[in-house]
């Protein structure tokens, strides 16, 4: 057998169905520990924006850089798409490896809606055996 490289089960979120209220950061997901992945990780974000959103989400990435503690500032910023405005969508990104872990958060910059309904999941390149 030769080794590959595979994404793994993204099967297991590590933010499940928060909501962000108007100009505010969601809860930091679960820790995400990248030993053994390879070359990108990724996040697969799934959310509804309120149907009268104009202003779409940040995904932000934060990094325990020293091992120990999580960074006060992200290393990462991604703007989401506004689309689907009113119903479920999904957007996936990926990202070069800062740390061993990390945590994930979203921030809504609208001023007046919620953001509902807020899944993330981690999606690691990792080696396989087959």
């Amino acid at each position: 057998m030769a080794a590959s490289i595979a994404w793994n089960d993204p099967s297991t979120p590590v933010l499940t169905n928060a909501e962000v209220l108007v100009s505010s950061e969601s809860d930091l997901s679960s820790e995400i520990d990248l030993n053994g992945c390879v070359g990108l990780f990724g996040v697969g974000v799934t959310m509804t924006y309120n149907a009268s959103a104009t202003v779409a989400a940040v995904l932000r990435v934060y990094a325990k850089i020293d091992g120990t503690n999580y960074s006060d500032e992200p290393v990462y910023e991604r703007t989401m798409a506004l689309r689907d405005v009113g119903s479920a969508h999904q957007q996936y990104f990926p990202f070069p490896i800062p740390a061993q872990c990390v945590k994930v958060a979203v921030y809504n910059g609208d001023g007046t809606y919620t953001i509902t309904s807020l899944t993330a999941h981690a999606h690691k390149n990792v080696l396989s055996a087959s």
